[in-house]
């Protein structure tokens, strides 16, 4: 089994942020460049448009 049954959560994290974001009102070419790892600095910052 390993990593087989984790290996698809962190897409989806990604993927709850990228949308929070947009819903957030953050420009979608901002929201759309977040990279991991998802600090909260830098959610903070693309949230702010920092």
């Amino acid at each position: 089994m390993g990593e087989l049954g984790t290996i698809g959560a962190t897409p989806c994290v990604v993927n709850a942020v990228i949308d929070a974001l947009a819903r957030a009102g953050t420009p979608a070419d901002r929201a759309q460049a977040m990279q991991m790892p998802l600090v909260p600095e830098t959610v903070w910052r693309t949230l702010h448009g920092a």
